[in-house]
């Protein structure tokens, strides 16, 4: 999942409210993101120690990762929905990167992601396809842009202070010589996004190495729409279902309060 899989799970547990997701939360929502903290976020989500709203929304997107990667228990194997759905994905690997490579959408000599890595990753960012094309979110292109667009400048929410402060509370990692990095790395994909469904298009290109151009964006989009076509609505559907269960079950056993 992505920004609207990690947006829609969480706002569908009905604990936070829709200000707080598509608001002001985003920034706390997607922190894992833009802090590459997600194996510390595994290593404590089920036993959290920061209470607080940005904690809890914080853990709504760890938890989302978590289900889609190793399912609904606390064993952490590589068996959950995104693995068992990845095997289009995986049968187009070679072709997806010789053709970028040919086209020069990507440098040869860079290092490949593995197969699995990048079948997994295609299967989260469908799930994201799948909601964009429902359209129902179209509405909040402009919030998730000014928001998250802007991230790490200025004073205040999302600020680069913001961020330092939050994560201190939280108790989440900082990787310094990564942070303002990572963090325009991400506020410019989202910024230069036009549409809501290609978010994840620009996540793909930079997760896979291709140079971020349109030819990039459509060569990308030329594999995972059919993709998410053959594993079909019905399956997104169930496991967008699945997993906000998940996140509320165990959000509601850390005894964490709606939000305002």
């Amino acid at each position: 999942m992505y920004v609207l899989g990690h947006c829609v799970t969480a706002e569908r547990t009905g604990l936070f409210s829709d200000a707080a997701i598509f608001g002001d939360g985003l920034y706390a929502v997607m922190m894992p993101d833009y802090l590459r903290c997600h194996d510390w976020g595994y290593d404590c989500c089920f036993d959290p120690s920061a209470p607080g709203r940005e904690a809890a929304l914080l853990r709504s997107h760890v938890l989302g990762d978590w289900f889609v990667h190793y399912g609904g228990d606390r064993g952490r194997i590589k068996h959950g929905w995104a693995y068992r759905n990845m095997g289009g994905f995986a049968r187009a690997y070679d072709e997806f990167f010789a053709v970028a490579e040919a086209s020069g959408l990507r440098d040869a000599s860079r290092p490949r992601d593995s197969r699995r890595g990048f079948a997994h990753s295609m299967v989260e960012y469908a799930i994201d396809i799948h909601l964009a094309r429902t359209g129902e979110y179209d509405g909040y292109l402009a919030d998730i842009v000014a928001r998250l667009g802007a991230l790490g400048r200025g004073t205040g929410l999302g600020s680069r202070p913001w961020i330092l402060a939050t994560a201190a509370a939280i108790g989440a990692p900082i990787h310094a010589e990564l942070l303002d990095r990572d963090v325009a790395s991400f506020s410019g994909r989202i910024a230069r996004s036009r549409d809501v469904g290609e978010f994840v298009l620009r996540a793909a290109i930079e997760k896979f190495g291709l140079h971020e151009t349109e030819a990039s964006i459509e060569h990308v989009r030329a594999y995972l729409d059919p993709g998410t076509d053959e594993i079909g609505a019905p399956a997104f559907d169930h496991v967008l279902a699945e997993a906000t269960e998940f996140l509320h079950r165990v959000l509601v056993a850390q005894k964490e309060p709606p939000s305002a």
